[in-house]
């Protein structure tokens, strides 16, 4: 019976140190990030997905920068040229210790990209982010964000364009990170 106590006492301290480590916030993240479109929510399309990498880098415990390198779908065939978003955040976050929220602003650049083929879209995106990460172990995360896409010049010259492509833009994303 005494052997038992000690292993609940054993569990307990151990699980209990993994959150007071995490409760240190990270200096630098590298991430995974998959995120699927609400359109593709709503029309079905489960392999629509996008899947990114991000770093993140934080100045200080509450701001940071991240930058994020996604593939947009579809992207079957490694033959055709390949549809990437490139955006980059300014990150500002509240460390709670096992829970973390952040807000992220920033321009996104859509470009695409082949064996013998790059272009990149003229217009500038603003990119905005919410999220909730969770603080599992010291240095593993993971989270869940809602992100959305804004062309500005589109929303001025042709809102009813806008309205219709807005589910299109608008993103939720489950992701893992890595922190050091």
């Amino acid at each position: 019976m005494n052997k038992k106590v000690l292993l609940v006492i054993a569990i307990i301290v151990l699980v209990g140190s993994f959150s007071l480590a995490a409760a240190v916030p990270s200096i630098f993240d590298i991430g995974l990030v998959n995120s699927y479109s609400i359109q593709s929510f709503m029309n079905q399309e489960f392999a629509a997905y996008t899947p990114a990498i991000r770093l993140s880098g934080y100045l200080c415990k509450w701001f940071g920068v991240s930058v994020d390198v996604g593939v947009v779908a579809p992207f079957v065939d490694m033959n055709e040229p390949l549809a990437l978003e490139l955006v980059g955040n300014a990150v500002v976050r509240y460390p709670f210790g096992l829970v973390e929220p952040y807000l992220a602003v920033g321009p996104a650049y859509r470009m695409t990209v082949g064996p013998d083929y790059f272009e990149v879209e003229e217009e500038v995106l603003i990119n905005a982010r919410v999220g909730l990460d969770f603080n599992i172990l010291p240095v593993l995360g993971v989270g869940v964000e809602a992100q959305h896409f804004i062309n500005l010049p589109l929303l001025v010259e042709d809102t009813d364009f806008y309205a219709d492509g807005a589910l299109a833009e608008t993103r939720v994303a489950i992701t893992v990170k890595a922190k050091f």
